[in-house]
């Protein structure tokens, strides 16, 4: 089998996830969050699936939340098969390499941007 799947540009948000699942992660919504900054993880997934023909394996899970009540949470997790990952190689990692390489540009980007140098005034 072999998909016919395309990859969003490298510089796009819905970039960040192919490039974790291609090198096996597998995420959870709090954990997409903490990298992308954006919480909306299954409209990525449905996205990628939908616009660029990505299969992308899914499952529930359950973990108690903080709720003093004792709640428990129920998400998805997701995931690409083994085998995808596989038939993406040496195009799929070399995809991974610059999205990565442009996400840590633009971290020092705007930690340069933020980082301010107050002179000091001695008296």
């Amino acid at each position: 089998m072999t998909p016919n799947i395309s990859y969003p540009k490298p510089g796009y948000l819905s970039a960040r996830y192919p490039a974790r699942f291609l090198q096996g992660e597998t995420l959870k919504h709090r954990e997409a969050d903490q990298a992308t900054g954006s919480y909306r993880l299954a409209a990525h997934v449905h996205y990628l699936q939908e616009k660029h023909g990505w299969h992308i394996e899914r499952r529930e899970v359950s973990e108690e939340t903080k709720d003093p009540t004792g709640r428990a949470a129920k998400y998805m997790e997701y995931w690409l098969p083994g085998w995808l990952i596989e038939w993406a190689g040496t195009e799929g990692q070399e995809y991974v390499e610059k999205v990565l390489e442009l996400e840590t540009q633009r971290i020092a980007a705007r930690l340069a941007a933020t980082s301010v140098c107050v002179p000091m005034i001695m008296i």
